[in-house]
């Protein structure tokens, strides 16, 4: 009673019951968000993210030229 409550008096959750059948919002992006660490995508980490981008591509050329 008191989570029907709370929907119907929250904009926000409304919102989302509306939306995607659950006050809490999507699980689907619930999932993603568990699923990947966010350590990995803060603004700290973004160089380390771009040298191993760079690295992972001209790996990934070296490999296809020796095919």
């Amino acid at each position: 009673m008191n989570k029907a409550y709370a929907t119907l008096t929250e904009v926000d959750a409304f919102e989302n019951y509306n939306t995607f059948g659950d006050p809490k919002g999507s699980k689907t992006v619930a999932a993603v968000k568990f699923l990947y660490p966010s350590w990995l995508f803060e603004e700290d980490m973004m160089p380390m993210l771009v040298t191993w981008g760079f690295i992972g591509g001209i790996g990934i050329l070296l490999a296809l030229s020796i095919l």
